[in-house]
């Protein structure tokens, strides 16, 4: 079941451009029916634009016959740019003025909606460029508000009996519950699957470190080092061992006392002292940590005579 609402040409909805006379009134006598009437003859730009207050399935435009000129342009939902208009022929050359609006324009719709129409006026070729616009008003047919709520229950809110808990009047919920715990325990196992492999990363990586960690030699294993003799001659097993070349340097030019004279030497008269260079030739001495002629069970022997002693 439907509705026809009327919107008059006076209305509040209807958007007019500049040209319009907005004041007029027709008198059918042959009829006995009287109403207002907007018209206008400038044939250039003149316009009326009407949205649709609510959804509707029909659409009417009324107005007048004219004997000497009419010829309209209208547009329902037009792209504003490519407007595509339809030409409504308004001329009766039997009217005398006396008669009713009728019926110029419709358009039905398959579904209920809101539209937007553009009623334009142009000149009539037929008229030497000459045509009269008139409205009278549009008319909607609206369905009935109950059959438009029937046909989308979707949109209307439930109607719960009265003695129905909300558990059972509303098993959407737990369907949804039902659906958010299904993706939420995959989720969870794929958080701590992944917490898992991390930490099995960190230890892995620990346990390498650790196993090929640098042995770091103290001072104490150096100074052992220093007691044999690989430190300072070729040795197989600590070839890899370097030393810094300012500590060997600064001993080798170390000025080093040539120790206690021991008395029971016999010293000749005519014996000289050793050369400057034998005493203090680098390469001719040993480390003094390791005197060749001390053995390690008689510490009190006396060190050799040197070479012009001998």
């Amino acid at each position: 079941m439907s509705q026809n609402v009327t919107y008059d040409d006076r209305d509040s909805t209807l958007q007019y451009s500049p040209g319009w006379f907005r004041t007029g009134t027709y008198n059918a006598t042959s009829v006995g029916e009287t109403g207002t009437l907007a018209s206008s003859l400038i044939t250039s730009g003149v316009n009326v634009t009407f949205v649709f207050p609510t959804p509707a399935t029909e659409f009417f435009y009324f107005g007048m016959k004219r004997c000497c000129g009419g010829s309209y342009l209208i547009c329902i939902d037009c792209d504003p740019n490519n407007r595509q208009f339809e030409t409504i022929d308004a001329v009766d050359r039997t009217d005398n003025g006396q008669n009713p609006p009728v019926v110029l324009y419709s358009r039905k719709f398959d579904q209920p909606g809101v539209h937007e129409v553009i009623l334009l006026n142009q000149p009539d070729s037929a008229f030497n460029g000459n045509s009269e616009i008139t409205l009278d008003k549009f008319l909607l047919t609206i369905p009935d508000p109950a059959a438009i709520q029937s046909e989308s229950p979707s949109k209307s809110l439930p109607i719960l009996p009265l003695n129905t808990s909300p558990a059972t009047a509303l098993p959407q919920s737990s369907s949804s519950s039902k659906s958010t715990s299904r993706y939420l325990v995959p989720l969870l196992l794929g958080i701590l699957g992944g917490l898992a492999l991390l930490l099995s990363l960190v230890g892995i990586w620990l346990f390498v470190r650790r196993k090929y960690r640098r042995p770091v030699q103290n001072e104490e294993t150096v100074s052992n080092l220093g007691d044999s003799e690989s430190l300072w001659g070729p040795s197989s097993r600590f070839t890899s061992l370097t030393f810094p070349a300012t500590t060997i340097s600064t001993s080798a030019m170390r000025e080093q006392d040539a120790g206690r004279i021991f008395e029971n030497y016999p010293l000749p008269e005519d014996t000289l002292p050793p050369e400057y260079g034998q005493v203090f030739n680098p390469a001719a001495r040993r480390p003094p940590s390791l005197p060749q002629s001390f053995s390690s069970s008689d510490s009190s022997a006396p060190p050799p005579l040197p070479k012009a002693m001998q």
